[in-house]
């Protein structure tokens, strides 16, 4: 069957990226049926920050036409978000491993089962840095841990004691970091980069502070990321109330011997907010925050404000899922109120047409 299968792959934004091979058929899938496709970034001397390209595959048989599988649907393949960086604009990139960073507590008697050899037991974890430019001169680059609260206070009320509260709710170091396996860890350390290294990444490793406090599973704001409508691949779709397009919640899946109460009992000694007990759905404000903040470069975000559209600056276009073309970008509908928070960038928004929803744009 490979024989009589084409691939083409065609990037959603021309003259981005070159894909090779951008064609695959006949010869070309190789005795083990895999393909190794290069893509690299066209170097040009626009000043476009970070900005995201999608690779979409379009499968067929040798004469243009879908294959179908043997319950009748059509052989498809995923797209590809491919994230380029630009060497006309200085910048930090970080890499996480496997898309987050997770690290646990470990107790030292635990810690003698392995030695002290290597961290790597101790349930740590790393990322990377670099530069996305030869610097001028050398640059360091300073990683501070910040001490930060497990819990807010208005959320723990009743539930433990107030000994545990004031532990739970103060601000503490709650994870170190060093620069190298061989380093101590410690609140913070130092890269440093210079006109011959600065695109070698460098890896930051992160562990856990073990105290006493029962926090369970806890997470910590990692370093801010630019906020970047170009991320969004799509389609999203966002709907403020009934949507023909989402079903309806179904009836919870239970185990065996679970029931499922009409109305649910308060246990004894705790008390509910019952604030949002009178909502009546029909009289909030559905309210859609669209952000395209931090976006660096002297190119202009070019978007289109439609009535229930919002499409370009970046985002995913002329994507097709199961041969069905896709509306791009945000579509949305039942909305009574749009923020377009665009930060200090330039862009160029089109409006194409208007709605009954208020739109307010901050930059």
């Amino acid at each position: 069957m490979k024989a009589d299968t084409r691939v083409v792959i065609q990037e959603s934004i021309s003259g981005q990226v070159n894909v090779t091979p951008s064609t695959v058929e006949g010869t070309g899938w190789g005795e083990d049926c895999k393909v190794t496709v290069t893509v690299d970034a066209v170097d040009d001397e626009l000043e476009e920050g970070l900005h995201f390209v999608t690779l979409g595959h379009s499968v067929t048989d040798l004469n243009g036409a879908a294959i179908l599988l043997s319950d009748n649907s059509t052989l498809a393949a995923s797209n590809v978000l491919v994230k380029i960086h630009d060497d006309d604009i200085a910048g930090v990139i970080i890499e996480e491993s496997l898309g987050v960073t997770s690290t646990a507590e470990i107790d030292d008697t635990d810690k003698d089962l392995f030695g002290e050899t290597s961290f790597s037991f101790y349930y740590e974890d790393s990322y990377k840095i670099r530069l996305s430019k030869a610097p001028n001169d050398t640059v360091q680059i300073e990683v501070d841990t910040v001490a930060t609260a497990s819990d807010d206070a208005n959320q723990l009320g009743g539930l433990v004691s107030n000994e545990e509260i004031a532990l739970r709710t103060t601000p503490r170091i709650q994870a170190n970091v060093r620069a190298s396996e061989s380093a101590t860890p410690s609140n913070s350390t130092t890269l440093v980069f210079t006109t011959q290294n600065w695109h070698e990444w460098q890896t930051v490793y992160v562990s856990a502070v073990n105290d006493d406090i029962k926090e369970g599973v806890d997470l910590l704001n990692f370093p801010s990321q630019p906020s970047y409508l170009a991320k969004i691949q799509g389609p999203l779709t966002i709907a403020g109330s009934d949507s023909p397009d989402v079903p309806a919640v179904t009836d919870p899946l239970m185990m065996p011997g679970e029931t499922d109460e009409p109305e649910f009992e308060v246990p004894e000694g705790y008390t509910v907010d019952q604030s949002s007990y009178d909502a009546i759905e029909e009289d909030q404000v559905n309210t859609l925050i669209i952000n395209n903040l931090d976006v660096r470069g002297s190119l202009a975000s070019v978007g289109f404000l439609a009535a229930d559209n919002f499409y370009g600056m970046g985002m995913g276009q002329n994507i097709v899922i199961s041969g069905t073309a896709q509306r791009d970008g945000i579509v949305y509908g039942d909305m009574n109120l749009i923020l377009f928070n665009l930060g200090d960038g330039v862009d160029n928004i089109t409006i194409v047409n208007t709605s009954e929803a208020l739109h307010y744009l901050y930059w």
